[in-house]
């Protein structure tokens, strides 16, 4: 069974950007966060929902507020600085993502990072 991540970017480009690091996920794609709200409706929550900062009427922190409980959310933008961050964490978000191309980065198992590391800390003990 494929899980489902839900991307949510008024920007086609966006989008696609975000939709390329979700391999191995059934990708479902929509513009604002009242059309990502009624897709949960209809469907259920999604495994991930991936939400650009910067939707028209409702924000992409709004909507992750209301996503959090069900579903993991990941917030994606190009703001610089702290900010993205700082808002995420005060939501309890998973993670901001500041450049909607590091999406894959951030939902890689975590298991080849540590072999990774114990590999290179073997090397130098």
């Amino acid at each position: 069974m494929t899980l489902t991540a839900l991307v949510v970017d008024d920007d086609p480009s966006g989008q696609r950007a975000i939709a390329r690091g979700l391999r191995g996920y059934d990708v479902v794609a929509v513009g604002s966060a009242e059309a990502a709200l009624a897709w949960v409706e209809r469907h259920g929550a999604p495994a991930v929902a991936v939400v650009d900062v910067t939707l028209p009427r409702m924000s992409g922190f709004e909507l992750a507020s209301v996503l959090k409980d069900a579903c993991r959310v990941l917030v994606a933008g190009a703001r610089p600085g702290m900010e993205l961050f700082d808002e995420a964490r005060a939501l309890e978000l998973d993670v901001a993502l500041v450049d909607k191309h590091a999406v894959a980065s951030v939902l890689a198992p975590a298991a080849p990072r540590r072999t990774m590391w114990s590999k290179l800390a073997a090397a130098f003990a």
